[in-house]
């Protein structure tokens, strides 16, 4: 999607190799996080005891290999152009080759991802036969599939829309409030329920209930019904707009259950009174949509962590970084804070070097102890 929104066309297969090996470089943007790189990553590789980056690429190179292995599929789908029967019938040979019908595979995301890059390739300026062609293969992953082709396609080929967009409002709301997220600014963040009060629903159907204003979501908005959309003995199926322009479909009961108190959703007012926040703190929204929210007064995690990039993985001779005495000089130029030593420690703990952590631990003792 990036390549199509800066270039303005969607990747044939002769730029796949360059979105590759751009995939492959972004792990780098992992190590640039200090919040990443010194919690996240140490975190991911403790539970399969592997190196992310090691995963990352052998992920890349799958991708690959599908992308190479689907060729004569795509080629049949390409030729097709405005036959869609053929089209049809190159895309049924793109999902026998990939096997995107067995339910052993079905939904994986390399496999999806892949898919959807294939398609939007091969019909480049039809973005509604991209999505029609996927959505009509029952037993694959249709709707993921025929969505991403769709919006790939669409970035490079817009066409006049037959209808409205739904919650065009929110979703311009949401874009701007990201945007903003992205350029490090303040943004309203939605007022959850309190988790010490909330009692999760029995059903999904218990989810919709009542509270003094009417019919609620429980801890998320309350609801005003659009339209009816079905109904049989165990509830009614309705079409709703919650509070900040989301339209919903849901379920209830023919005789809605009062929610209860800690689900009832809280109004800005309600949740800026619990924080003490004050009107004159709120961040205004620009946005057509009123979303209900809270300014964040959060600082960011980890502001006090070590601000260099902290290499996570196998400590091979090819890629070691950080080691022992690079950690030591990092912790002398920072003054032995309780933070960076915390997260020095932890990156050395996620490796198999039991002699690494005995020597750094006798290097730190022996530095506290003796005088400044």
């Amino acid at each position: 999607m990036t390549f199509t929104l800066d270039r303005g066309t969607v990747p044939c297969p002769r730029s796949f190799g360059s979105l590759l090996a751009a995939t492959r470089d972004a792990f780098d943007g992992f190590l640039r996080q200090p919040e990443l790189a010194g919690y996240w990553l140490p975190q991911w590789e403790r539970k399969p005891q592997t190196s992310f980056q090691r995963a990352w690429f052998d992920t890349v190179d799958e991708v690959g290999e599908i992308l190479s292995s689907a060729a004569p599929a795509w080629a049949l789908m390409y030729a097709a152009g405005g036959d869609r029967d053929q089209a049809i019938r190159g895309y049924g040979e793109l999902v026998r080759i990939l096997r995107l019908d067995d339910k052993t595979v079905r939904g994986s995301g390399t496999l999806t991802a892949a898919t959807a890059l294939l398609l939007a390739s091969a019909f480049p300026d039809h973005p509604a036969q991209s999505a029609q062609i996927a959505a009509a293969h029952l037993h694959t992953d249709t709707d993921t599939i025929g969505t991403m082709a769709a919006a790939i396609v669409g970035a490079a080929a817009p066409r006049d829309l037959f209808s409205p967009v739904l919650d065009a409002d929110y979703l311009a709301s949401e874009a701007h409030r990201l945007h903003a997220i992205a350029m490090g600014r303040p943004v309203d963040v939605f007022p959850y329920p309190d988790l010490l009060r909330w009692e999760p629903p029995r059903s999904a159907i218990d989810a919709v209930g009542l509270d003094h204003e009417g019919l609620t979501l429980a801890g998320l908005s309350r609801l005003r019904i659009t339209r009816e959309a079905a109904a049989n003995k165990d509830g009614i199926w309705v079409w709703a707009r919650t509070s900040f322009g989301q339209s919903v479909l849901v379920k209830h009961r023919l005789q809605p259950r009062p929610l209860p108190p800690g689900n009832v959703p809280l109004s800005r007012q309600d949740r800026e009174a619990s924080r003490g926040i004050s009107p004159s703190a709120r961040v205004s929204d620009t946005s057509s949509s009123a979303r209900p929210a809270t300014v964040s007064t959060q600082p960011r995690l980890f502001d006090d962590l070590l601000l260099e990039p902290v290499q996570t993985g196998d400590p091979s001779p090819e890629s070691a970084a950080h080691t022992v005495e690079e950690l030591l000089e990092q912790l002398e130029r920072t003054g032995y804070r309780n933070a960076d030593l915390g997260q020095a420690l932890r990156t050395l703990a996620t490796r198999p070097d039991t002699d690494a952590i005995n020597r750094f631990v006798l290097a730190v003792t022996e530095r506290l102890r003796s005088p400044r």
